[in-house]
């Protein structure tokens, strides 16, 4: 997918920037910028893009983007309605050369180097160490000063030390990064369209109405640009949208398919098993949390 290019506003006075977001949703076009993006979702829920990843997303989330990688988080259609739950997060932007070419070449610097050839795929961190960083990102906010440059030098090589059981690689190792200027509206047009819609039956021939082009242009258009098909979005998305009701529900499995836009139970289950590596059952027994 063709991605829009995004100049960060420079903080003021400050080398890098730190921020605890509060908004009603999370949703920007895709997008990239020189800058590394590290971001803690402490509340909200919904499906996170980047390169050719696509994941639900929950609270506690954590993700390292590297620079100039294509990204979006997208909150729930819930979080669109008038009176609906907040979302926040801990956003941290910083330049890989923040300190300088040198001052990163330092042998005592080599972990994070790596972490940062690592973060070009982005970097989901689960289990123990996730909580261990995301408590080291809030007091990130309370530092000042050089104590707050020191301080995320110390954070990043935290990270750098994290088990490898700990981490996840995101976009594939294949995924080439054809981020560009042109192209933008068009993409977000059709991301835009199959979140709102992927409940309801969707037809190439109107996704590629959506795009303003012919079926054929479509599906040729679409897939050098995500390295994916229509239909393979369109099941990651509605795949990751069971999950988050497996989870936070107690609909039966039968009424969670058709609330993702699966008429046959048989092909809901199909495609989860193919996406997750187990039944929709299992997970549920595995992850479903009691609704309160």
């Amino acid at each position: 997918m063709r991605a829009k290019y995004i100049k960060l506003s420079e903080s003021d006075r400050q080398s890098f920037a730190v921020k605890n977001e509060v908004v009603p949703y999370f949703y920007n076009p895709y997008h990239y910028h020189p800058e590394l993006e590290l971001t803690l979702i402490q509340r909200g829920q919904g499906t996170r893009f980047i390169g050719d990843s696509i994941e639900p997303f929950y609270v506690d989330d954590l993700v390292l983007v590297g620079a100039n990688l294509s990204h979006l988080w997208r909150s729930g259609n819930e979080y669109y309605q008038l009176g609906g739950p907040l979302s926040q997060a801990i956003v941290v932007h910083f330049s890989p050369d923040v300190w300088g070419e040198a001052f990163l070449a330092l042998p005592e610097m080599k972990p994070i180097r790596a972490l940062l050839t690592d973060a070009a795929r982005g970097i989901r961190f689960v289990g123990d160490y996730r909580e261990l960083v995301a408590d080291r990102m809030n007091e990130l906010l309370t530092r000042h000063g050089a104590e707050r440059l020191a301080y995320l030098i110390y954070l990043l090589q935290f990270m750098a030390d994290c088990p490898a059981d700990d981490r996840r690689l995101l976009a594939s190792q294949s995924f080439v990064n054809r981020s560009s200027h042109q192209d933008t509206e068009r993409i977000g047009r059709v991301y835009h369209y199959t979140m709102e819609h992927f409940r309801e039956p969707i037809s190439l021939d109107l996704i590629a109405d959506v795009a303003n082009l012919s079926r054929t242009s479509f599906c040729r258009y679409f897939r050098s640009h995500t390295r994916k098909s229509y239909w393979d979005i369109l099941i990651d998305i509605r795949i990751g949208h069971a999950c988050k009701l497996l989870i936070n529900t107690d609909l039966a499995v039968g009424q969670i398919a058709l609330e993702c836009g699966y008429n046959s139970i048989s092909v809901f289950n199909e495609h989860f098993r193919r996406i997750t590596g187990v039944t929709p059952l299992h997970y549920q027994k595995k992850h479903w949390q009691p609704v309160r």
